[in-house]
């Protein structure tokens, strides 16, 4: 059997979107949303073009649902960000 290539989510195509920034482009929350649950995801990654991330151009489209995924996706990351904080020492 082969062994498939591991998909690059973070991919540019032709024009230079990844596929959030071109599922967006698209309006298509179907494909955006399942894409805000993938950890290997960047969301910080610009449009070519305007320089624009995924999430100025969903606040351009004022697309409410993919917003509110948009805090869950960021609260994850801020979590897991803290959670691999060394610990202080809280005693000075």
């Amino acid at each position: 059997t082969k062994s498939k290539k591991p998909v690059d989510v973070n991919e540019r195509n032709e024009l230079g979107n990844t596929p959030l920034l071109a599922a967006i482009a698209m309006g298509r929350e179907d494909l955006v949303i399942p894409l805000l649950y993938c950890e290997r995801v960047n969301i910080n990654l610009q449009d070519l073009e305007s320089g624009w991330t995924a999430l100025h151009k969903v606040a351009l489209n004022a697309r409410i649902l993919v917003l509110i995924l948009w805090a869950i996706v960021l609260l994850r990351v801020s979590t897991q960000f803290l959670l691999t904080q060394p610990q202080k020492n809280q005693m000075n």
